[in-house]
């Protein structure tokens, strides 16, 4: 993708929506550009391939034919070729025979259960030991439904709990890999991926603007997109963690020319530091975009973190002075919160 196709490819993906987004804490280094695939009609996935499943519950596809064929479980339907396919009933419960059987609970004593018992067991298993994976499950099956009750009770409950911090990185995080999976499987439609999405958000602003706003004193950091990058989630935390921290922080947000950083610049004194996610491919990968970075706030006190999964080099670039890379974001938090 070039810097001259953008307007087109802006209208393109208005028209169709975006792909998930896969820089929130996405690890760098895969080199795959988001696909903008083709999605069932229905606004609800109803028809799962075992490959689907597979991803989505961490369960070998042998493993699930196993399973139907000693015990029983997860019947699927079959095409007139004898190709399985599996309902979201399937899927829901996939998802409760995986995590009781992780969480101990022989397969075979799962069998013998009905669908209603092995839901009351995750539920009972959740209140005595509750971690993320139980609620990711659930919140997948509230973006499916649509229910925005489901997944903002259970979010708050492990929020509670935990607190905001372990909800973002030990949930959001894998709910948005396993969006990803879905979306990758044509399972879902970009509806759902915004409605998950924008709940995501929305509980990260609100945990950020309950936070006090510093003065622009000492080191500032500045978040933004550069240019065509629309997905947001990875900055919006970024900038939570900073006013947690008691930093100042300046938010751009989308889609912001190289040209407004030079001003910004321009127009401040202090040390600045300079936060991004890169996810979109360019044409000549990620190189170019860096050398006009650096050309063009080039300057003693600024300096550049960068990460997500375009933030790599071919092994012949040269990452410019004043820039640092981060394999993943995971590795930029104790920067940010120290």
């Amino acid at each position: 993708m070039s810097y001259a196709d953008r307007d087109d490819v802006n209208k393109e993906r208005g028209a169709e929506g975006s792909a998930p987004f896969s820089g929130f804490f996405s690890e760098a280094g895969n080199g795959q550009e988001a696909t903008f695939a083709a999605v069932p009609t229905s606004p609800f996935a109803t028809r799962f391939s075992i490959s689907d499943l597979e991803n989505l519950s961490g369960v070998k596809a042998h493993t699930i034919r196993v399973w139907e064929r000693r015990y029983g479980l997860i019947r699927p339907a079959r095409t007139g070729t004898n190709i399985r396919h599996y309902n979201v009933e399937d899927l829901r419960d996939l998802l409760n025979i995986a995590y009781l059987n992780t969480h101990g609970v022989k397969i075979s004593k799962i069998a013998a259960m009905t669908n209603e018992v092995r839901e009351i067991s995750v539920r009972e298993i959740g209140s005595k030991a509750p971690g993320p994976s139980a609620l990711i499950n659930e919140l997948v099956m509230s973006m499916l439904h649509f229910d925005e009750v489901r997944f903002e009770g259970r979010c708050n409950t492990f929020a509670q709990q935990h607190g905001f911090r372990a909800l973002a990185e030990q949930v959001f995080l894998p709910l948005m890999m396993q969006v990803g999976l879905l979306w990758q499987s044509k399972n879902i439609r970009p509806a759902h991926e915004h409605f998950v999405s924008n709940l995501v958000r929305r509980r990260i602003e609100a945990e950020t603007h309950a936070q006090p706003v510093a003065s622009l004193c000492h080191t500032t950091y500045v978040l933004y997109l550069r240019e065509m990058e629309v997905h947001e989630l990875g900055i919006l935390y970024a900038n939570f963690l900073l006013r947690s921290a008691g930093k100042a922080a300046i938010y751009l947000g989308q889609s912001v020319p190289v040209s407004d950083l030079a001003q910004l610049v321009a127009s401040t004194s202090g040390p600045l530091v300079m936060v991004t996610v890169l996810t979109t491919n360019y044409d000549g990968g990620t190189a170019p975009f860096l050398k006009e970075l650096h050309r063009v706030t080039t300057h003693q006190r600024v300096t550049h973190w960068i990460t997500g999964p375009q933030a790599q080099l071919r092994s012949e670039d040269v990452v410019p002075d004043g820039i640092r890379l981060f394999r993943h974001f995971n590795e930029m938090v104790p920067l940010l919160l120290g």
